[in-house]
C-alpha cells in the first residue's frame, strides 16, 4: 500500500530528550490519548494555548520567506520606499533565511556550556534574516483584528518578521521523537496562518488570542484539535533513527499498540 504524506496529519511527542520520549510515549499509550496542555496540567505560552493540540500536515514550501504584497499594492505601500522596484522586493523576499551556517544544538550547548534551549533559539534568531511585512495591508485585506492589534503595538505599517516556518519540516521531518500518524478523516480546526513575528510582539499577541475562538499559528500546515485525540484513530507511528527500537517495541507491546511502524524516507512513508 502506498502512503501519500499529504493524506495524513502528524503529531510528534518530544523532540530532544530521548529518555523523556520513552516516558511520554508510555504515558500516551497508557491513557490512549494525546492531551492538551490543560489536561496535562501544563500552561506554556503557545499559539495553540492550553486547550488545543497542534498537528502538522505536509505542505510545500513557498519560494518567498514571508507574506508578500502584490505589485499594485506595493506601489501604495511604504515597502516601495525600501526597495528600488517591485522585482527587487521579490528578490529580497526569496533570499536565504540564514546569515551564516548555524551550529547544531549539541554544538551550541558544548561551545557555550549550557543546556538552555531558549539560549539556542535566541542564537538562531541572531543569525536569521528578517523580512519586511506590510501589516496594514494584511489588515485591509483580511479585516482580522489580530493585525489591528499588531499595528497598535508597533505604531507603523511595516514589521520585520522572521521567515515563515513549515510545521512538517520543523516538527516532523527533523524530529528526534515518536510521531503519531492520523488520517485526515479526523476532526480538526483550521487555523489562520500569520507572519512569524518578533519574539516580544509574539508573546503579547499570544496572550491576546489565548481566549479567542479563532485559532492562529505562524507555522504553515498546522491544524489543531481541541482537548485530546484518541490514539486508536492513528494508523501508525514514525520512529526517529536516534531512538532505541527495542525500547520502543517493549513499550508498544506493553500497551498492545499494534499499528504500523513507519519510516520517513525521501518524502515517503515506508
Amino acid at each position: 500500500m502506498n502512503y501519500n504524506l499529504k493524506d495524513y496529519y502528524y503529531h510528534t511527542i518530544s523532540k530532544d530528550d530521548e529518555n523523556y520520549t520513552y516516558e511520554i510515549l508510555e504515558n500516551v499509550l497508557r491513557d490512549k490519548q494525546l492531551k492538551s496542555q490543560q489536561l496535562l496540567g501544563k500552561n506554556e505560552n503557545k499559539y495553540n494555548g492550553s486547550n488545543y493540540i497542534s498537528l502538522a500536515s505536509y505542505s510545500n514550501n513557498n519560494e518567498y520567506k514571508s507574506f508578500i504584497i502584490d505589485r499594485d499594492n506595493f506601489n501604495n505601500s511604504k515597502l516601495s520606499n525600501m526597495f528600488d522596484n517591485y522585482n527587487s522586493y521579490l528578490d529580497y523576499m526569496k533570499l536565504d533565511s540564514r546569515l551564516e551556517k548555524p551550529l547544531s544544538k549539541e554544538e551550541f550547548f558544548y561551545k557555550n556550556n549550557t543546556n538552555d534551549k531558549m539560549d539556542y533559539y535566541k542564537y538562531l534568531d541572531s543569525i536569521t534574516r528578517t523580512y519586511p511585512v506590510d501589516i496594514s495591508y494584511l489588515y485591509s485585506k483580511t479585516n482580522d483584528n489580530i493585525y489591528k492589534f499588531i499595528i497598535e503595538m508597533i505604531d507603523t505599517d511595516i514589521l520585520d518578521c522572521f521567515p515563515s516556518e513549515n510545521s512538517f519540516d520543523e516538527y516532523i521531518r527533523y524530529s528526534k521523537g515518536v510521531t503519531f500518524v492520523f488520517p485526515k478523516s479526523i476532526k480538526v480546526e483550521e487555523v489562520t496562518i500569520i507572519p512569524n513575528l518578533p519574539f516580544d510582539i509574539e508573546n503579547k499577541l499570544i496572550d491576546y488570542i489565548s481566549n479567542q475562538s479563532n485559532r492562529y499559528s505562524n507555522l504553515i500546515g498546522e491544524v489543531q484539535v481541541k482537548d485530546y485525540i484518541d490514539i486508536d484513530s492513528s494508523i501508525g507511528i514514525i520512529i526517529s533513527d536516534n531512538l532505541d527500537i527495542n525500547k520502543i517495541n517493549n513499550i508498544l507491546n506493553k500497551y498492545n499498540y499494534d499499528k504500523r511502524i513507519f519510516k520517513l524516507v525521501n518524502n515517503k512513508l515506508v
